[in-house]
């Protein structure tokens, strides 16, 4: 994933490797979307909260580090819960957003992002 020209040396067929990328991507999108859809009433808006979240994480784990992200989504949910109970669950998309916010003022590359 690094190196395209590094895989191609190697004998790895990128074209069909893309394929298979994009494939898994778009049923695992299908799979997210059929387990969301009974929770939720089906609108043209569905998907806006799990959007958010996920911009989220990636905001706070920094861009195309996996373990980031990880550490990000239970720094998100913690923080979101406990905020949720000891202030109002009326802010709790309040301080995930409070939460990005602080993390792209002072540190911008996020958790385990490079600058």
């Amino acid at each position: 994933t690094q190196s395209r020209n590094g895989a191609k040396i190697n004998g790895v067929d990128i074209g069909k490797e893309s394929w298979i990328a994009c494939g898994v991507a778009c049923a695992l999108a299908g799979a997210a979307g059929a387990l969301v859809a009974p929770i939720f009433t089906l609108s043209p808006t569905i998907g806006g909260s799990p959007l958010v979240k996920s911009y989220e994480v990636m905001a706070i784990g920094g861009l195309g580090s996996i373990a980031g992200s990880l550490v990000a989504g239970l720094m998100l949910g913690i923080t979101e819960t406990l905020g949720a109970f000891y202030i109002s669950s009326a802010y709790k998309d309040a301080i995930g957003f409070l939460m990005m916010g602080f993390f792209l003022l002072f540190r911008p590359q996020g958790l385990f992002g490079q600058k």
